[in-house]
C-alpha cells in the first residue's frame, strides 16, 4: 500500500433504509466507515468532544501483538494498543468498526486470546 490511508465517518440515511443495505445496526445508531487517500496527512485539530488525536498506520492496526484486552470497570474489552500503554488504546464502537471494515476488506483482526473468551 503506497501513501497513507485514512478513515472517516458520515451520517446515514434514516429514512432511505435501501441506502443503508449491508451497513450493521447498533441500536438506532448507524456507523459507516469511508477510507481516504491522501499524499501526507492534514492537521488534526481537537476540540471540546476530542481531547487528543493521532495518526496510526494501517499496519499497526491489524499487527496481532498489539491486539490487547482493554479493561474498563470489572469487564475487559478488545482492543488495539496504538500509543502509551494505558492511554492510547481503541476499544469499543471504534474497535467495532474498525473490526467490521477490516473483515469486509478480507483483512479480520486476530483478537489476542483473552479477548476471544471475554
Amino acid at each position: 500500500m503506497s501513501g497513507p490511508v485514512y478513515t472517516g465517518l458520515r451520517r446515514m440515511h434514516p429514512s432511505r433504509p435501501e441506502k443503508n443495505a449491508g451497513v450493521p445496526m447498533v441500536a438506532s445508531l448507524v456507523l459507516s466507515a469511508f477510507v481516504y487517500r491522501t499524499d501526507r496527512p492534514p492537521p488534526l485539530v481537537p476540540n471540546h468532544e476530542v481531547r487528543t488525536a493521532l495518526w496510526v498506520p494501517i499496519p499497526a492496526l491489524v499487527e496481532p501483538a498489539r491486539h490487547i484486552p482493554h479493561r474498563w470497570g470489572l469487564l475487559s474489552y478488545p482492543g488495539i494498543l496504538v500509543g502509551e500503554p494505558g492511554r492510547h488504546v481503541v476499544w469499543g464502537l471504534t474497535y467495532q468498526l474498525l473490526e467490521g471494515l477490516f473483515e469486509r476488506i478480507g483483512m479480520p483482526f486476530a483478537r489476542a486470546a483473552a479477548d476471544r473468551t471475554a
